[in-house]
């Protein structure tokens, strides 16, 4: 590993002077690829892709070129990959590090992140044998690598529960407890709707008064809607009504354990909310995200966000 750690650490290093890395490019990317930029905007970006405990031993280096058209703005991203021996990860890899950096680059430009940067991988083998393994990403699934890969270029398949016909939803099915449970509601009307469809699957289903799915889909329902609105009332008068007898009696279980639930998370808000203040101010005064979260209590994560949030706010 530490032979093959020098030749990382040589490839990355002579890609950084950029006469080096444009001369590079313009003689080995396809003409095809050259045609569409402008070699003499090539950057080296300052991200790797890689895992931390594996960044001795890796060497994935990322340049951004502006399109050649004057007319056409955003970048074409140029992933090298270095590799001292045969790989059959690396179809793999490369797609991972491709995921990486295009989240990354979504998280960056989140206001306007679209189109994509178009990303070219490309692998920099120096190994005593010829290259000997996959190339392709879809190989990796052996015989089902045809049919996976027609699939994945296909539009993701896609079911639209608002346009679902009551019809198809009052069959029984026990899936169909699910997706009823999540249509979307706007009136009292709908609601009763709702929970009559429900009730007649759960009647249709066989479903129990104690079962653990009656008791997912009524806590569902009832996380649906504001406790602290004035609608509430109204909500569980018609929930209650348009349950069959069977089932009323675990429904104003619910409604009261509910209020319970509300009573407490409104506690928990508030602290919360107190906490996060805090953050933000200590964030708008510079201090140290690390100090922040050992003193707050919360997660870095959350304190990110927060950073995030009170950049906005500038």
């Amino acid at each position: 590993m530490r032979i093959r750690s020098k030749h990382d650490a040589f490839f990355k290093r002579m890609m950084k002077n950029t006469a080096l890395a444009s001369d590079f490019f313009a003689t080995h990317l396809p003409q095809e690829i050259l045609n569409l930029v402008d070699l003499s905007t090539i950057k080296l970006e300052d991200c790797s892709f890689i895992d931390e405990n594996l960044y001795e031993y890796e060497s994935d280096v990322l340049f951004s070129v502006k399109r050649a058209s004057a007319n056409e703005a955003g970048f074409l991203y140029t992933l090298c990959e270095h590799q001292s021996t045969p790989d059959p990860e690396m179809p793999f890899r490369l797609i991972y590090y491709i995921m990486q950096f295009l989240k990354r680059y979504l998280i960056d430009h989140r206001h306007s992140p679209f189109p994509l940067p178009f990303v070219y991988p490309l692998v920099v083998y120096n190994g005593a044998v010829a290259w000997n393994t996959y190339r392709s990403f879809f190989s990796l699934f052996g015989d089902l690598s045809t049919f996976v890969q027609a699939v994945f270029f296909e539009p993701f398949a896609i079911l639209e529960v608002a346009q679902m016909d009551e019809a198809d939803l009052r069959r029984t099915h026990l899936c169909n407890l699910m997706l009823a449970s999540m249509r979307r509601t706007k009136s009292i009307q709908e609601i009763e709707c709702k929970v009559k469809l429900l009730d007649a699957l759960f009647q249709s289903c066989g479903i129990e008064v104690h079962s653990e799915t009656l008791s997912t889909v009524l806590k569902y329902l009832s996380s649906c809607i504001d406790p602290h609105t004035q609608e509430t009332r109204l909500y569980w008068i018609a929930v209650k009504q348009s349950f069959s007898p069977k089932y009323q009696g675990v429904v104003m279980n619910l409604l009261e354990a509910t209020k319970r639930e509300a009573f407490q998370e409104g506690i928990q808000e508030g602290i919360q909310t107190g906490i996060e203040k805090t953050a933000m101010q200590m964030i708008k005064e510079g201090i140290e995200k690390t100090l922040i979260a050992k003193i707050t209590g919360l997660p870095m994560s959350a304190v990110q966000n927060l950073v995030i949030l009170a950049a906005e706010e500038q």
